[in-house]
């Protein structure tokens, strides 16, 4: 046989390199090699020229000089806050459904349970957002004994080197994208990647917030821990293109900059913000609506509040360690703002508008249609409000799903890691409803007369809505052990319901009780009466008590209203423990007024929310 030169088979590849090159990377303006990678929901393979960042072209936006790390990831201190449900880890069942994800095989879930359409995602989603809320609860509250087991917990997930197993961005890149094939039903990848890098970066502004109460040990235990899944799920994305679309954690970025914020790196985190301002400024159009996001079809409206929700809370972060947003940028979101809300309103001529590219994973059936705002962008009207000024218009779909995804992610935005609602620029918001619904709910003088009947003794309060009374004669009502409810008002259940509810309605009633007992004259007024009770308006030295304590927050008029507020299914089956921690100590939670939060809330039905509520504990008595 003969042997060919070894000059001529180098020649050979040489020429091979040289028509791979024009092939794949023709465009490459120094017909440098593409880097191949994967768009960021995975749905297809995308070639960028030499792996360059955008950051690496035009001028610099952001110095590492302009950068201030907070400490605390989105503030400076972390402050007890009514927009987190009052989870603690004084339970049982919260450590012990935090410890649940320590080693998780996230693996072996996806791989039987999910597919490209849909993500079953909460057996890791859930425990980090529990575990987030607990966390901020004990620091905010100054519970020593909460925080201690909060480090704990930390260190247990870090020595069991949860989520490290699942696949990485480097594997990712050789596997299939979603969707292969035309296939809704066809494997993933990706959304393996993306929700353990997510929940990594969670964990990781956890660890922020608990920084400073590491001793040496425990550092080097946590830190070891992030150094080694940032290098699998993150350093390989640090500076890199997005073909299409934004999503989760800014693309990652967020991820990046909570990972700078840990290692002090003001350099790492000038970057990664310089280069996702350009990144951000390439994917939103400038009538507002966003690359990929805005386009998927009859889920466009979803995906396209996903995506501001998003941007916004990475704008925040960024603002708020110092670097300054451009202009082009800022109009971008504020027209992306108005989007949502045109979504809202106009769905049609929301969907009207034409995309030019191709979307790979456009919902195309509209079987499979969301017609409503992202419920996981859980406080997208607070960040709207922060940043663009703009209002969130009426959505009742997603605010009465997003009531529910609060339940689940216990008031954090688990898209971007921190709860928008505990803002300093949120609490300001807070305050000035509560100071603006006290104008506003000013009771005024009811008119009484000598006819109306009147209350001389109150025998026992059983709820902030329903009394036992004695009415003083003479009158037909006149009698003793009389059942007075209150006429259109419905209060917290005091009596027997989930911990939460009975927390809110004790105090409830507590206050009621209080106010009746101080009270010089109690009158009854538009009283009818029933086989049961009498129902009426009670008003108590001139003022009408259901009128007060609606506009208080106290209660409400809308029946049915606290049950699936207050009331998770986790809740009613596996806190009792946390009740009889709170008929021991009595340690009521404050609520000066309504949140933020539940006052944009307050008028949305809950026929959804009892319905999500309810079927599982039902399903799970049934099997027991």
């Amino acid at each position: 046989m003969k042997l060919i030169p070894s000059y001529e088979i180098l020649l050979l590849l040489l020429t091979l390199s040289f028509f791979s090159i024009q092939t794949f990377a023709g465009s490459c303006p120094d017909g440098s090699d593409p880097v191949r990678s994967v768009s960021d929901d995975g749905t297809y393979f995308v070639y960028n020229c030499g792996g360059q960042s955008s950051s690496e072209s035009g001028s610099v936006l952001v110095k590492a000089s302009d950068i201030n790390f907070p400490g605390k990831f989105y503030t400076t201190e972390i402050s007890a806050c009514k927009a987190l449900v009052p989870i603690s880890f004084s339970s049982n069942s919260s450590i012990n459904f935090v410890k649940g994800l320590a080693g998780y095989d996230w693996h072996a879930d996806h791989l039987a349970n999910s597919n490209s359409m849909n993500v079953y995602h909460q057996k890791i989603t859930e425990p980090i957002n529990m575990f987030m809320a607990a966390t901020h609860n004990a620091l905010g509250n100054d519970n020593q004994a909460n925080t201690k087991m909060a480090i704990n917990l930390l260190i247990e997930l870090a020595k069991t080197d949860t989520l490290y197993d699942s696949i990485g961005y480097i594997e990712v890149k050789k596997k299939p994208g979603c969707y292969a094939g035309g296939d809704i039903n066809a494997r993933c990848w990706y959304h393996e990647y993306e929700f353990a890098r997510n929940v990594f970066s969670n964990y990781l502004i956890t660890a922020l917030w608990l920084k400073d109460e590491l001793d040496n040990q425990e550092f080097k235990i946590v830190d070891k821990y992030i150094k080694k899944m940032y290098k699998k799920f993150l350093q390989p994305v640090e500076l890199q293109k997005q073909e299409q679309g934004f999503y989760a954690t800014a693309n990652g970025g967020l991820s990046i900059l909570a990972f700078a914020s840990w290692t002090n790196d003001k350099e790492l985190a000038a970057e990664e913000i310089d280069h996702r301002f350009k990144e951000m400024d390439r994917l939103f159009y400038e009538d507002g609506y966003i690359n990929n996001n805005s386009f998927r079809g009859y889920r466009g409206q979803w995906y396209h509040s996903y995506g501001l929700d998003i941007a916004l809370g990475y704008v925040y972060i960024a603002n708020l360690w110092g670097a300054e947003v451009p202009d082009k940028l800022q109009k971008k979101l504020v027209k992306a703002a108005e989007v949502v809300n045109l979504a809202i309103t106009d769905w049609d001529k929301f969907k009207s508008r034409k995309h030019s590219g191709e979307n790979h994973n456009a919902i195309e059936d509209p079987n499979n249609a969301i017609k409503h705002t992202h419920q996981m962008a859980v406080a997208i009207d607070t960040l709207m409000k922060i940043v663009t000024g703009l209002e969130l218009q009426n959505d009742p779909v997603y605010l009465q799903k997003r009531r529910y995804q609060i339940g689940k992610s216990y008031g954090i935005d688990e898209l971007i890691g921190f709860p928008p609602d505990c803002t300093l620029e949120a609490l300001t918001f807070e305050l000035q409803l509560e100071e603006e619904s006290e104008l506003k709910t000013a009771t005024p003088n009811v008119a009484t007369s000598n006819s109306d009947p009147t209350v001389s003794k109150i025998i026992e309060v059983l709820q902030g809505d329903k009394f036992i009374v004695e009415i003083a004669e003479p009158h037909e009502l006149a009698g003793t052990n009389i059942n007075l409810n209150l006429r259109d008002v419905d209060a917290p259940d005091a009596v027997k319901s989930c911990p939460k509810q009975l927390k809110f309605g004790i105090k409830v009633k507590d206050i009621v009780a209080q106010k009746l007992a101080d009270a010089s004259s109690i009158k009854l007024k538009n009283y009818r009466k029933t086989s049961k009770a009498v129902i009426a308006d009670v008003i108590i030295d001139g003022k009408d008590l259901g009128a007060e304590l609606i506009g208080k927050g106290y209660v409400s008029d809308e029946y049915g209203y606290w049950k699936p507020y207050f009331c998770s299914a986790l809740s009613a089956t596996n806190q009792a423990d946390q009740y009889l921690i709170l008929m021991k100590k009595r340690q009521f939670f404050g609520m000066k007024g309504r949140s933020f939060l539940t006052l944009m809330e307050a008028r949305i039905s809950n026929l959804t929310s009892l319905s999500l509520i309810c079927i599982p504990i039902l399903v799970m008595l049934i099997n027991r």
